[in-house]
């Protein structure tokens, strides 16, 4: 049974609209079901008519019903919204001395009601989304048994638009993981690295598409679910790897850089081993990342190469250059020291040639 929060039975309570809206939205399974208990309803409390309805702050929505064949009535018009207010089962036994009613379309011309009894259906968030209710054209009351009846058969449609509510959730749930898998699994296989989950005893659990044309690719066998991964691990490299292997099982995360060779050539291997665990975080084995750095370690040898020749460049200006200007810069203080060089244009250009070479040198010695 539903707990009752009778502040959600305001018409205009925005708890309580959600969650109608959530049932109107409903793709209901069990109309069979539901059909029955609207049929079974009228029969117990001896009433021609009844409906099981939903309603929102405007307009009452019949469900299901019997007895009547109608979809929509204006929240204003409805006997359900005394119901809802009330919050527990509410009985008119006759309309037309009711002044609630005096203006009711459907009391004061066709089809003429008289009689009415509604259970509000409450959710299991406490809210009151609609009813169970019967009408008759002839004024009369409910005995206190056909009321037991009504309650109960009023929680049983209930029970069973929740039923429908939870499926929805679980299949909407079951689809969203689906759609979720299969968004991993392309982001799996569309990764260029290849990516390889192994148990605890090295067999394969699951691997991308890029392991396995790699594989494929070095003319080793088809990698299958199940068969051990040592059959595929270059001899020289196994005790290593099983070294990464155990100490990922102990929960270690190893990141190493190795050069292997394969039938297709020497690969740089950029390597992440971690403890493979479950959504209950429990271990049972080991992912393997394994990423072709070859190119990048290439480009990096490239730069490291052409750094060295920079720098043996240097040593040459710094030597083999600096060693000439110092020659030519005492030669010219030499020559300044015999002869008279203040009208000698000639030496004066040597001057100015000699002044250019110590600030070259100057600038060679800063370099270095």
């Amino acid at each position: 049974m539903f707990i009752v929060d009778y502040y959600h039975m305001n018409r205009y309570n925005p708890k309580r609209l959600a969650d109608v809206d959530r049932f109107l939205k409903l793709n209901i399974s069990k109309e069979k079901e539901l059909q029955e208990i609207v049929e079974f309803a009228a029969e117990v409390c001896g009433s021609p008519i009844a409906l099981i309805t939903l309603m929102d702050g405007e307009t009452q929505f019949v469900k299901f019903h019997t007895g009547a064949d109608i979809d929509l009535v204006d929240y204003n018009d409805t006997f359900c919204q005394y119901t809802l207010n009330y919050g527990d089962l509410h009985m008119v036994e006759d309309a037309i001395r009711d002044d609630r009613f005096l203006d009711n379309p459907f009391v004061q011309s066709g089809p003429y009601l008289r009689f009415y009894a509604g259970m509000p259906l409450i959710s299991e968030k406490g809210n009151a989304i609609g009813t169970l209710c019967v009408f008759d054209l002839e004024s009369h009351s409910l005995s206190h048994f056909q009321q037991v009846i009504l309650r109960s058969l009023s929680e049983q449609v209930t029970s069973l638009l929740e039923f429908d509510v939870t499926l929805q959730i679980l299949k909407e749930k079951y689809e969203e993981s689906n759609e979720n898998a299969s968004i991993l699994l392309t982001y799996f296989n569309s990764s260029s690295s290849c990516h390889l989950l192994m148990d605890k005893n090295m067999q394969v659990i699951a691997f991308n598409q890029t392991m396995a044309n790699f594989i494929i690719a070095n003319d080793q066998p088809q990698i299958v679910e199940g068969i051990s991964i040592k059959d595929y691990v270059p001899a020289s490299f196994l005790e290593e790897f099983t070294d990464y292997f155990n100490r990922a099982l102990s929960g270690e995360v190893i990141k190493v850089e190795r050069h292997l060779d394969y039938t297709q050539g020497m690969i740089c291997w950029y390597m992440i081993y971690e403890s493979a665990l479950d959504s209950n975080g429990e271990l049972f084995g080991v992912s393997l990342n394994a990423t072709d750095i070859t190119s990048s370690v290439s480009n990096q040898r490239q730069l490291n190469n052409q750094a060295d020749a920079i720098i043996k460049i240097n040593d040459i200006q710094a030597n083999d250059l600096a060693e000439p200007i110092d020659q030519i810069i005492q030669e010219a203080e030499e020559i300044k020291k015999i002869i008279s060089t203040g009208e000698v244009e000639e030496f004066h250009l040597l001057q100015l040639a000699v002044a250019e070479l110590k600030e070259k040198k100057a600038k060679i010695i800063t370099v270095t």
